[in-house]
């Protein structure tokens, strides 16, 4: 054998070694976890179908994050091969509990849709007073899912009534529903 495989081999070996001495039982580990214990690697739904397809077969033991058994398996994951980042999520619509930034954020995004200065739009006024027709009314619908994914009517971004703070207050409600669920 040669010195540049000597290590790699020891490696592997050492790898070996700790895994089978683990004081965690493998039994309710997940078959994949047990033959690729060391596997994080980011792989598509069809990576997934294709790789874990012919091991999840009849006899396969499968759960998800509800079963009492996935921590377990997690928790002996995370100890095998810990992660090297940590991720952390910061809410997407911070705004959306701060009208003002809402408010502010809408009006910035109808002023590109229907190119007037951003001093000539006030919140109060009706969309349609802008010129908001259907095409617009689309995007901005479109806009409003895109950013804060909550569909808003799109009779109601046409509506002559609403204003732009009435749909900022529509929007904010769905968001604040959403995020107490």
């Amino acid at each position: 054998m040669s010195t540049l495989f000597r290590p790699v081999v020891l490696v592997i070996a050492l790898v070996q070694a700790l895994v089978a001495a683990s004081p965690l039982s493998p039994s309710p580990v997940p078959r994949y976890f047990q033959k690729h214990p060391l596997s994080r690697r980011e792989l598509s739904v069809n990576d997934i179908q294709l790789e874990l397809g012919p091991i999840l077969s009849n006899g396969s033991t499968r759960f998800g994050p509800s079963d009492p058994n996935f921590s377990h398996a997690t928790e002996r994951f995370n100890v095998l091969a810990p992660p090297s980042n940590e991720v952390v999520v910061v809410p997407a619509l911070a705004t959306a509990f701060a009208p003002e930034a809402n408010a502010e954020t809408m009006r910035e995004a109808i002023v590109h849709l229907i190119l007037l200065p951003l001093d000539q739009v006030d919140e109060g006024k009706p969309l349609h007073d802008f010129g908001v027709d259907s095409t617009i009314a689309s995007e901005f619908r479109s806009w409003f899912w895109t950013v804060f994914s909550v569909d808003v009517p799109f009779l109601d971004i046409m509506n002559p009534q609403k204003s732009l703070l009435v749909l900022v207050e529509f929007v904010e409600g769905k968001v604040l529903q959403g995020v107490t669920k």
